[in-house]
């Protein structure tokens, strides 16, 4: 009986031992692509107890080894389709014990997949136009690059080739492994290299001194640029700056070269307006009156340097060079004058708009849609307040006398002129 009990004993006690026995194991992540044979391991123990882990050990089985707790490893492998390999994990554990684990992985081999970079990346240009090419394809195999011209294909992986005539072309590119195959193709653009000339201006106006950049905007694949700007000044170059010193009105003219030799030439022209540093200005004194009116014109130009000249328009067809005119209008109206000032830069006018109004006593001036009256002076045959002649019909009853005057016969044709209200002589009546 006590035998027995020992025995029970014994095996409760075993079978403990082995249920709580450390274990180690791991796992391991596969990188994609052209990374396949680059594994990711990650270590596992359990039922260590009290005990702890003093070192690990990684056996790779290709002449690499590890005693990171979590390597990554690339292994070599130069044929084609998936790879076992195997791996083994020792633990040296607080107590010197070891835990030991090893295991076959499969590292799967990636499809078969044609890729290829390409340079310009825009897949496109001007003839003549190189491109290189550049096979990405993962994993060993064949290839071929079919130009989709006339030429002969290759088989180099990094290559080139220049497209010499316009159109579009199908790049293809065609890659084997054993009985596996893939393809893949890009379209290339070669555009005629027919230059059309164009430009633009970061400004076009300004005073003096004015800068300006000149930018070409020409299509086509130009190799060479020449600026004209009016005045002799010329530049080259995609970018033209120039500073205009003097005012006026400029144009501009490019001419472009194409790669293959064809011009083209764009002019604009009076493209850049350049004026001078100065600002006419004028006032004065009075502004509006009867007729004579004199009026005191003051200059109050601002700007830089002495105006070599100024020049007055009155509106009335007198005109004057004097500083501060004076100027008398005899008529009554409405009057548009102009400055004119002139420094080594160039000229500037301003002009004001019916700036002088020159009335006649108290009768307003004529306005363009009103004519100004007329009066003569009456004989006594016309009908008291009649406002008109008599006509010739009734001349021959015309009295001899003005206004019943006796003598005054003779002078009957000389006082009988015409005149408006403003005392302007307009023509004279003969038939009375």
């Amino acid at each position: 009986m006590r035998l027995r009990i020992i025995i029970t004993f014994f095996l409760l006690a075993l079978l403990a031992g082995f249920s709580s026995a450390a274990t180690v194991d791991f796992s391991f992540v596969q990188g994609e692509d052209s990374e396949w044979l680059s594994v990711e391991f990650t270590g596992t123990v359990s039922n260590t107890g009290d005990l702890t882990i003093t070192s690990w050990y990684w056996d790779f089985r290709d002449g690499s080894t590890s005693t990171a707790e979590n390597p990554t490893h690339t292994f070599i492998y130069e044929t084609s389709g998936d790879l076992t390999q195997s791996v083994g994990l020792t633990l040296t554990m607080s107590d010197n014990s070891t835990l030991f684990t090893e295991k076959n992985i499969m590292l799967v081999y990636p499809s078969l997949d044609a890729e290829f970079s390409i340079t310009p990346a825009s897949k496109t240009g001007y003839a003549p136009l190189e491109v290189s090419v550049v096979d990405t394809t993962v994993g060993p195999h064949n290839l071929e690059w079919d130009w989709g011209d006339t030429t002969a294909h290759s088989s180099i992986s990094e290559d080139s080739h220049t497209y010499e005539t316009p159109g579009t072309y199908s790049l293809i590119l065609t890659v084997t492994r054993g009985t596996d195959s893939d393809v893949t193709q890009k379209e290339i653009t070669v555009k005629n290299p027919t230059v059309s000339a164009d430009f633009s201006a970061d400004k076009k106006s300004g005073i003096v001194p004015l800068t300006v950049e000149f930018t070409d905007e020409s299509s086509g694949a130009v190799s060479s640029w020449a600026w004209e700007i009016e005045g002799g000044i010329s530049g080259s170059g995609e970018t033209f700056t120039h500073t205009f010193d003097i005012a006026g009105n400029y144009s501009v003219k490019l001419s472009v070269i194409g790669t293959g030799g064809e011009s083209d030439t764009e002019e604009k022209l009076d493209y850049i307006r350049v004026t001078p540093n100065i600002t006419a200005g004028f006032t004065a004194k009075p502004t509006s009156g009867e007729n004579p009116l004199t009026v005191q014109f003051t200059d109050i130009s601002k700007g830089y340097n002495l105006y070599e000249s100024r020049y007055w328009d009155f509106g009335d067809d007198k005109q004057s060079t004097a500083v501060n005119p004076e100027h008398v209008y005899a008529y009554a109206g409405s009057y548009d004058v102009s400055l004119t000032v002139t420094n080594d830069q160039g000229s500037v006018t301003i002009t004001k708009k019916d700036y002088i109004v020159v009335s006649h006593e108290d009768t307003p001036a004529p306005t363009a849609t009103t004519a100004a009256p007329t009066y003569v002076i009456q004989t006594e045959t016309q009908a008291p307040d009649s406002g008109a002649l008599n006509t010739a019909a009734n001349s021959e009853n015309v009295g001899k006398k003005i206004f019943g005057i006796p003598g005054t016969e003779f002078i009957r044709e000389e006082i009988s002129r015409i005149y408006n209200l403003y005392k302007e002589y307009l023509f004279m009546i003969t038939n009375f």
